[in-house]
């Protein structure tokens, strides 16, 4: 017998992400966008002006130090910009935290 529905799966359990997008006006009219996800063990944070993907920079805390590790997977990190605001949240988180910005 094949399963006509994903329900009918043998331990498929529901998806429970609800990600929560919201957007701000800053600076004199500049639309900033957001998105938040929040996965088991870790957070992934998006925000820009524009739909695009810029660096993904990934934090973690790591029992070597109290102030998270960070570095940029993807992306350029010439400025340094995205891993020093990921090391700043994820001071306040205490999960993996995958920032993305533009």
């Amino acid at each position: 017998r094949v399963p006509k529905e994903i329900a009918d799966l043998p331990n498929v359990q529901p998806c429970k992400l609800h990600p929560h997008n919201f957007s701000e006006v800053f600076f004199g009219g500049l639309r900033v966008h957001f998105q938040i996800l929040r996965f088991e063990g870790c957070l992934w944070i998006w925000f820009g002006d524009t739909p695009e993907f810029g660096n993904l920079t990934l934090a973690m805390h790591t029992p070597y130090d109290v102030q998270p590790s960070a570095s940029c997977i993807l992306g350029d990190s010439v400025d340094n910009w995205g891993e020093q605001f990921a090391k700043k949240l994820g001071r306040r988180v205490s999960q993996h935290l995958y920032v993305r910005c533009n």
